[in-house]
């Protein structure tokens, strides 16, 4: 370029499946095409494989049994898959907003 500045605008399009999705843990890894998988996902208990309820004369609950459903549930909300760059363009943009939330650590 010739010193003139080139300005650039992006538009964000929202397709209609677009959802939000709460997340509370990540997993993942290096591909063999040495790229960053991450699988993002929600923990919980998992719901029961089936209850029972036993109901008296009245309609009223007079007991309840429930067969576990296991251990913790990990609900992949979203994978994503991305490049080096990418995840480096993306661990500064999240440090950035760290930042912004608790300010930036001491020595930094």
């Amino acid at each position: 370029m010739d010193g003139n500045k080139e300005k650039v605008k992006f538009s964000y399009v929202a397709p209609h499946h677009l959802r939000d999705c709460y997340v509370n843990g990540a997993w993942g890894e290096v591909t063999g095409r040495g790229e960053i998988v991450m699988h993002f996902y929600s923990e919980r208990q998992p719901l029961p494989k089936s209850s029972a309820y036993t109901f008296d004369e009245n309609g009223n609950v007079t007991d309840y049994d429930e067969e576990p459903g296991g251990d913790t549930v990990r609900l992949i909300q979203a994978s994503l898959v991305m490049d080096l760059e990418t995840a480096r363009a993306i661990n500064q943009w999240l440090a950035d907003r760290i930042d912004a939330l608790t300010g930036p650590e001491e020595g930094e």
